[in-house]
């Protein structure tokens, strides 16, 4: 306990107390694993050769373009957002992002599940104008995916 206001300088997320138990570890591990699955960096390569930078909460949603995905996000500090093109297909990026709250809606579109703002007919995303349109065949899917998401963050907060 003497140890404990030491590790405030440092991104401290819990503590587990003497003696531990199983049940106290496997908590703190999930509330890591959640913690490191929000904070995600993810590093693309452009069409071009560049490398762009960008955080997972920041993205909106991909948009299949060909054999090129763009990539719509949040400019930083901002509810504008900017698009990157990437050279790979939207099928290589939904398999790239099965681990994180990205899901396939369309054909042609992965939604940020941390950004949708509504799901009905269409998707509508924080601060956009553009409507996602959901495909025939994800439309269940996306329905019970997005209840279970939100019905998660919820849970958590209480």
């Amino acid at each position: 306990k003497d140890k404990a206001f030491d590790s405030f300088g440092q991104k401290t997320i819990g503590f587990i107390s003497k003696p531990p138990t199983y049940e106290r570890i496997e908590k703190m591990l999930t509330i890591v694993r959640e913690e490191k699955q929000e904070n995600v960096e993810l590093v693309f390569d452009g069409y071009r050769g560049e490398k762009y930078s960008i955080r997972l909460e920041e993205i909106a949603y991909f948009k299949a373009a060909g054999s090129y995905t763009e990539i719509y996000s949040y400019a930083s500090g901002s509810d504008t957002t900017e698009c990157f093109v990437i050279s790979k297909k939207i099928g290589e990026v939904e398999l790239e992002m099965r681990d994180y709250c990205v899901l396939r809606v369309h054909k042609s579109f992965l939604i940020n599940l941390a950004n949708v703002k509504n799901v009905g007919e269409v998707l509508t995303v924080r601060n956009l104008d553009e409507k996602i349109p959901i495909g025939r065949k994800y439309k269940e899917q996306v329905k019970r995916v997005y209840a279970s998401y939100v019905s998660d963050k919820v849970r958590k907060r209480i």
